[in-house]
This record gives C-alpha cells, structure tokens and sequence, in this order.
C-alpha cells in the first residue's frame, strides 16, 4: 500500500513540475546517477533458468519516461520509455548500455 501512495506522490509531483513555466524537462529515478549498489538482478534470455553465476548480475534503476532526454543521455537504438511503459505489462521494457549489450 506505502509503495502505491509514494508512485502517486511522485508521480504527482513530477507532473507539477513539468507544467512549471522554467522547467524545460523533468524525470524521476529510484536512484541518484552516480549512486551506484541498490537495485540487483541476474539476467538471461527469455524462457531459460539463469543462476547467479552463469547470468549477466546487473544494478537496476527504475526510471520514469523523460529521464533520458533529461539527463541528456542519447539512445543508440531502439525507442525510449513512453507512458505506456509504465504499466504493468510483463515483461516491463528496458534500456541497457553498450556493455551489458556485448556481454
């Protein structure tokens, strides 16, 4: 329920912020930047079972539509997040950096 009432708070919020007359872009992320630890997960091709040490271990952060534009990030490929990404749609979309791509 807290984790329901705090997306409707930041989403909020981040709405208010976008129609102030200043700002030019605004977004959200789970984590600072250069934070760095926090969210972590193992990675495999869709359908196989993937165990720590045979998959791709990531750091996550969850990000709302806009944070690329924002921070000034540029996409090589592919489309970046819509409000549609938002839902709850399985599996949820992703942007990933040119190493976990190689990897």
């Amino acid at each position: 329920m807290q984790a329901s009432a705090d997306r409707t708070l930041a989403l909020g919020l981040l709405r208010e912020t976008r129609n102030l007359p200043s700002v030019s872009s605004a977004a959200i992320a789970a984590r600072g930047l250069l934070r760095g630890g926090g969210l972590k997960t193992t990675v495999g091709l869709p359908g196989s079972q993937v165990s720590g040490a045979e998959g791709l271990n990531t750091d996550m952060n969850l990000v709302s539509p806009g944070y690329f534009e924002t921070m000034g990030m540029r996409l090589l490929d592919g489309r970046l997040f819509a409000a549609r990404s938002m839902s709850d749609v399985q599996p949820r979309p992703a942007v990933v950096n040119q190493s976990f791509l190689k990897r």
